[in-house]
């Protein structure tokens, strides 16, 4: 049962993940000023 909920977290997090030029750009920006960074 356990490892049914990890494989299925996995899963989850690889499907989750941005593709992309514009999904890079907002990793890159999360990870530089945080979730909470103000727009414009």
């Amino acid at each position: 049962m356990v490892s049914f909920f990890l494989r299925s977290a996995l899963i989850g997090l690889l499907f989750g993940i941005p593709v992309g030029a514009v999904g890079a750009m907002t990793v890159q920006r999360t990870w530089n000023y945080g979730i909470k960074a103000e727009t414009a």
